[in-house]
């Protein structure tokens, strides 16, 4: 009887010791997910941003609806393929 409460309480405090290392685990592997995330997302902000300065009242501006509107041309490649090149998607 008393070898098995020795037990007992040995298989939980060894089960409290590996849960504390997984929730350690997961709290620093989604302390560093989050950090690249936003480290990643801060560069794309940056680089984005740059472009967005650069550009002249003509080639971009507001619509009506508070987003951005960028003025371009296009050219559609499906006209410009070779005869023999037929692909059908």
């Amino acid at each position: 009887m008393v070898f098995g409460a020795v037990l007992l309480v040995g298989a939980l405090f060894f089960g409290a010791i590996v849960l504390a290392f997984v929730v350690g685990f997961l709290f620093i592997a989604g302390s560093v997910a989050a950090a690249r995330i936003w480290w990643i997302r801060r560069k794309l902000e940056k680089a984005g941003s740059g472009a967005q300065y650069r550009t002249s009242a003509n080639e971009s501006r507001r619509n009506s609806a508070g987003g951005r509107v960028i003025e371009g041309e296009f050219a559609d490649v499906s006209d410009e393929s070779p005869a023999g090149d037929e692909h059908q998607d």
